[in-house]
């Protein structure tokens, strides 16, 4: 009887600070999960966005130094990873959209703060959340302050669209590989029922029913993966606001932050839902992107 290789965490390398997170992050989901790493530079353009006046070399033993950093740290922090290794030509998106085809998980750097003062992605990011054939892990270079937060739980985004129904498998096997409790977050926008001009009783009444179905949906959709994840603490909030701004208000100590790709509220044939867009640009810490199953 044959086996398969398990597929590797998947790493993108620029030699940038974000992409140094990205590999720590990758470190430690791989020694987790007991899986190999695979890391992947490419010469045209860098997976995260870093300074507009960075010079990129043209040769590619000039880029040797990259790989040979990020697998000389590896070693020092987790010598019994099997790792390995490419250095490509040609754009970063396409090599780690092609890569990710035979990755578990493809995790990258996000851009930093811009002039805006807000958390933007890079160009090389972005592609890859929109086009990946695997879930995409968003990692930031955090902040001094940032350094000290504590990863209390996971959290996972849930609309009842069938993307969320596949956030909450990685979320849950997240949560009980870091031993952490699963936070389920189920927001809507009440703003909508003051169009109806209703009544402030019967509006709260509406507002109560919608809750506990809300409730009674995402608890139906998580008790199968509860029961495969019997170590894993779940809690159910419903809460009434915007979905993106609670997911990122959750995120300050959350390991990990869990979205689909586009969700019920999404424009027919967006790629990239607003929520999870919002999340990816604004959240504190990780996010993952759960892209669609390609038949």
């Amino acid at each position: 009887m044959s086996t398969h290789a398990p597929r590797p965490i998947l790493v993108g390398l620029d030699g940038s600070n974000h992409a140094s997170r990205a590999v720590d992050w990758a470190i430690a989901e791989a020694t987790s999960r007991k899986l190999p790493l695979h890391l992947v530079h490419a010469l045209e353009t860098g997976v995260t966005v870093g300074s507009p006046m960075t010079v990129v070399p043209t040769d590619l033993g000039d880029q040797r130094w990259i790989l040979e950093t990020a697998l000389r740290h590896i070693r020092k922090a987790a010598p019994e990873l099997s790792v390995t290794s490419a250095i490509t030509s040609g754009p970063a998106s396409v090599a780690l959209e092609d890569a990710s085809a035979e990755a578990d998980t493809l995790v990258v750097g996000a851009r930093g703060r811009g002039v805006v003062g807000s958390i933007l992605l890079g160009s090389t990011s972005l592609h890859v959340v929109n086009h990946a054939h695997s879930p995409v892990v968003v990692v930031r270079e955090e902040s001094s302050d940032a350094e000290a937060r504590t990863a209390e739980h996971v959290v996972v985004g849930f609309d009842g669209s069938h993307l969320s129904d596949d956030a909450l498998a990685f979320a849950f096997a997240a949560a009980s590989h870091r031993r952490l409790p699963l936070d389920v977050v189920i927001a809507w926008d009440t703003e909508e029922l003051a169009t109806y001009q209703l009544a402030p009783a019967i509006a709260e009444e509406v507002r109560a029913a919608a809750n506990h179905h809300r409730h009674e949906l995402a608890a139906a959709a998580a008790a199968p993966w509860a029961e495969k994840y019997p170590d894993v603490e779940t809690r159910i909030h419903v809460v009434t606001d915007v979905p993106a701004k609670a997911l990122v208000d959750r995120s300050a100590d959350a390991a990990l932050v869990v979205v689909g790709s586009r969700g019920l509220g999404s424009v027919r044939g967006a790629v990239l839902g607003s929520v999870s867009a919002n999340v990816l640009r604004h959240a504190h810490g990780p996010v993952a992107v759960i892209r669609p199953t390609v038949s």
